[in-house]
């Protein structure tokens, strides 16, 4: 389904159930960096405290004990939904002439920023904002932020400085190596 830096997704069917999950599976071996286990370290944090219709959802995290070998490693799984659909990047690949209508594009973002302004409420910072990192359901518009690995959890006033995110979606202060907010602006949703 899905191959990032540090992790593969792939899709599970609950044996007893028939559900299907997104399974994230971590090896332990590449992750023997300690800046690179803090961040997933981080990430499940995140992840396992947010709770919003617009965001992906964990169910559970199993850490495979060394005596579990998963495909000849040792693994970490994380269990969360299986959002069907397609990145809004592609999915504005799909318009006539790249573009969403006013109306569409009204649901879409105010999904987003409920999302991102759940997320700042409680002090979390996505940090990795783009459109491959929104996934859209085509037949209902509904959509999911997902990718956490550069979030962080920070109060609303203290400043960043570590360099992160994509480049070409990166905010001037980040790419000048300023101290910046995590939290950029304030949504007022009624």
């Amino acid at each position: 389904m899905g191959l990032g830096a540090y992790a593969v997704v792939k899709k599970g069917i609950h044996k007893t159930t028939g559900k299907a999950y997104a399974l994230k599976f971590y090896e332990k071996i590449k992750l023997l960096d300690i800046q690179k286990k803090n961040s997933v370290k981080r990430e499940i944090a995140i992840l396992a405290s947010i709770d919003h219709p617009s965001l992906i959802k964990v169910y559970e995290v199993i850490d495979l004990p060394k005596q579990v070998i998963f495909k000849n490693k040792c693994k970490i799984v994380i269990v969360m939904d299986l959002v069907i659909g397609i990145s809004l990047l592609n999915f504005l690949r799909t318009k006539k002439e790249n573009r969403i209508g006013e109306k569409e594009c009204s649901e879409i973002f105010y999904q987003i920023m409920s999302g991102v302004n759940y997320l700042h409420s409680i002090n979390i910072y996505h940090r990795d904002i783009k459109l491959e990192n929104i996934i859209i359901n085509e037949e209902n518009n509904k959509i999911k932020l997902i990718d956490y690995g550069f979030s962080i959890c920070a109060e609303s006033n203290k400043l960043l400085n570590f360099l992160c995110g994509t480049p070409t979606y990166m905010p001037p202060e980040i790419v000048q190596k300023k101290d910046y907010l995590g939290i950029l602006f304030v949504i007022i949703m009624n």
